[in-house]
This record gives C-alpha cells, sequence and structure tokens, in this order.
C-alpha cells in the first residue's frame, strides 16, 4: 500500500510538470463544523476539496479531511492526540472524446465515487445535490455513501451522449462494511433525462483475509446500489436509495447475507408555495450515519453484540430555501426524525417481540444563510425519548460555513 501510495504521489508530480506551461483552472470547496454534545464534549470535522482542469485533457482532483474530537481537553491535555487526517480522494483523470461519446480514464486514491453518493452523477451531468436533507454530511464532497468502500486503483468512464453514462472500476479495496481486504469491481450505469435520473451499481468483492494471501480468495462478496430520482422536483418526486454492501458466497460453498448492510431510503418531495414537505423511511448501516449530522446512535448499541450495526426509522423534514432577508438567501426548517438504533430490516419482528429496544425521537430546527460568498449553517437536535439521559447524545448542537475556492 505505501508503495502504491508512493507511485501516485509521483504520478501527480509527473503529470503536473507536464502540464506546466498551461495555466490551469482551479475550483474547490471547503466545510468547517463544530459539534457540541452534552455533557460537554466539542468535535470538529473540516475539509478541503480542489480541482485542477489542466488543458481540458487532465484533470487532477484532491480532498482531505481532518475530524477531531474532545477538543475541550487540550487544555488539560494540550500534547495528546485529538484529531485524525484523512485522504478522501486523490485522482488523475485523462479525458478524450470520440464521435459519440467522451471518455475519462482515472487512477486513484480514496473513496471514488462511491455507491449511493451522488458523485457520479454530479461529474457526469452536471447535475444538482438530490441526496436528503436528513442524510446530510459534512465530511467531504461526497458526502455520506451508503456503501463506503476506500481503495487505491483505476477507473474508466464513458459519457454517451447527453443522457447516458458508463462506468468500470478496479481497486484494492479496504472494505469498511466488510472490515476486510479485497480486489474489488464495480460496472456503472447511469442516466438523467428530464424528469429522471438513476445510478446502478453492482460489483464484486475478492475478499482475501491477509495482505499475504492475496491468491487464496476466501469468499466472494457480492453489492448493489441504486440512487434514483424521480419526477419533477418543482412539483412532486420520489426519491429512492437501496441496496445490499455485503452478500457473501464463501468458497466452501456458504452463503450469507449481510443484513447490516441492507440500506434503504425512499423519500417522497412535495413542493408548495415554497416550502419542502419530504417524509421519509430507511434503513441505514451505522458505516454511513457515522458521517451525517443530523442522524446517529448511542455508542453502547454499537458495543452491543446483540444489537445489529444498523438504524431503522422514519422522517419528516419540512423547510423553506426561497427566503430572504436584507438581500440574502436562508433557509429555515426541521426534521422529526423516530429512529430505532440495533434494528435493521430482518431483526425489526424479532427486537419488538422481545422488547430489545432503543427509540429516539429527534426534533432537529436548521437555519442556512448566505454569507460572504459561502453558506453559513446551524442547527440543534433533541432526542425528546432520552432527554434524561444527555449522556447518550440527546441534544447537540452544530454550527458550519461551507464556501466556493
Amino acid at each position: 500500500m505505501k508503495k502504491l501510495t508512493i507511485l501516485m504521489s509521483a504520478l501527480f508530480i509527473s503529470v503536473t510538470a507536464s502540464h506546466a506551461l498551461i495555466m490551469p483552472n482551479f475550483s474547490g470547496d471547503m466545510g468547517l463544523l463544530g459539534n457540541i454534545t452534552l455533557p460537554v464534549s466539542l468535535d470538529a470535522q473540516t475539509y478541503v476539496a480542489g480541482q485542477l482542469d489542466c488543458g481540458d485533457h487532465v484533470l487532477i482532483r484532491g480532498e482531505f479531511a481532518v475530524n477531531a474530537t474532545n477538543l475541550q481537553n487540550l487544555i488539560a491535555e494540550p500534547t495528546a492526540i485529538n484529531a485524525t487526517f484523512n485522504i478522501r480522494e486523490l485522482s488523475i483523470t485523462g479525458t478524450f472524446a470520440t464521435t459519440h461519446m467522451v471518455h475519462y480514464i482515472t487512477a486513484f486514491l480514496g473513496e471514488y465515487e462511491p455507491a449511493g453518493s451522488d458523485i457520479f452523477l454530479k461529474r457526469q451531468f452536471g447535475l444538482n445535490n438530490m441526496l436528503p436533507s436528513l442524510t446530510e454530511s459534512w465530511f467531504g464532497v461526497n458526502g455520506a455513501s451508503a456503501y463506503p468502500s476506500y481503495g487505491i486503483g483505476g477507473a474508466y468512464a464513458g459519457k454517451i451522449g447527453d443522457n447516458n453514462a458508463i462506468g468500470v472500476y478496479v481497486f484494492k479495496n479496504s472494505d469498511i462494511v466488510t472490515s476486510s481486504n479485497s480486489i474489488a469491481t464495480n460496472l456503472r450505469l447511469g442516466t438523467s433525462l428530464t424528469n429522471f435520473c438513476a445510478d446502478l451499481t453492482s460489483g464484486m468483492n475478492f475478499i482475501y483475509s491477509t495482505d499475504t494471501s492475496f491468491f487464496s480468495i476466501d469468499e466472494i462478496s457480492l453489492h448493489f446500489g441504486l440512487t434514483m430520482l424521480a419526477g419533477n422536483v418543482n412539483v412532486f418526486c420520489v426519491f429512492i436509495e437501496a441496496g445490499i454492501g455485503d452478500f457473501g458466497l464463501s468458497t466452501s460453498g456458504g452463503v450469507n447475507l449481510e443484513a447490516d448492510s441492507i440500506y434503504l431510503f425512499i423519500e417522497p418531495r412535495v413542493s408548495l408555495a415554497g416550502w419542502q414537505i419530504q417524509p421519509s423511511v430507511f434503513c441505514l448501516p451505522f458505516a454511513s450515519i457515522d458521517k451525517m449530522i443530523f442522524l446517529y446512535y448511542p455508542q453502547s448499541v454499537a458495543e452491543d453484540s446483540s444489537m445489529a450495526n444498523a438504524l431503522l426509522g422514519a422522517n419528516l423534514t419540512v423547510y423553506n430555501d426561497s427566503l430572504y432577508f436584507l438581500e440574502s438567501n436562508f433557509t429555515v426548517g426541521s426534521h422529526l426524525t423516530f429512529g430505532l438504533p440495533g434494528t435493521n430490516l430482518l431483526s425489526v419482528a424479532e427486537n419488538i417481540a422481545s422488547g430489545n429496544l432503543h427509540p429516539q425521537l429527534s426534533v432537529s430546527p436548521f437555519i442556512s444563510v448566505a454569507f460572504m460568498g459561502g453558506n453559513a449553517k446551524a442547527a440543534a437536535s433533541i432526542d425528546l425519548l432520552n432527554l434524561s439521559n444527555i449522556r447518550t447524545g440527546a441534544l447537540r448542537f452544530m454550527i458550519g460555513f461551507k464556501t466556493t475556492l
């Protein structure tokens, strides 16, 4: 892995040097979020992402994130390590066109166009954000993907005309869902029409136990993902995200469906007199929720081996993003969320029958204001069913800022 990282860095330098005489176009984003949980615990997340367009034929992308925890202990323990640095993406893309297609060949390190995000559709078709407000993330450009993975490898994407795209990915994957090393292959199909867009991904992970057993495949894991938005976004539409992150086929002949890797999010969206009304039902793995700001689960549930590592729930989001004050656009709204942490789609009946439930009912008001060329946001989340034990994270406050570089 270290040698591959060095090779990627050398490739970045050589490509940059070869285009030194061409003035590259730069664009980027950055964000900073502070999160206060009672009893007082101050965490922060920040990311910086940028893209260099070198002569319309080479794209260089970089995205870096820092996650800092327990900042309130800095005075007592100024030398303690309380932050982690993460390379979210390093990639080099070469692009060229033929008669009916535009081709993109990429070498990458990190989380590159993961299933369940909308980044592939954005890059291929220039679409706006379509992911639910409830699953909002400040962890980077990709946000919170339904099937998070991290690896190093290559990808090919081809845009066919104005409405269709195909992608093929091969990479060494440090799989966050299966907690194992694997060689992953993905096939992706994307389409964008007037009132319909979809991103369909399917793939295989060839899982091996250690780095020394590369040619000894222990298990083949299948995964599938769908992100879809159908309808008129100005009147009525439906967002659907669904998939399976880990359907294992053992070399000994066994079959295993990892229920915690099943993800589902269904959200009808109604636009009425400037207000957006969005009810939803969902089941999401903890690995995805870790990057979201409005959804959470108690650590005691995650550490309980009898509970699932997933959150089953329902939500109602209402907001208005067309308000103005002193010539500044702002958004105001709220989430009302009922959740059952430690419960997935297959364990819900058993948990209800046994009474092994940890229900949440959270109200999460938020406001977002255009400010200094960016966007400032403040939010709170109150778990009405667990206020008696605020140590579970039942009361949280968030403030953040995003801007375009």
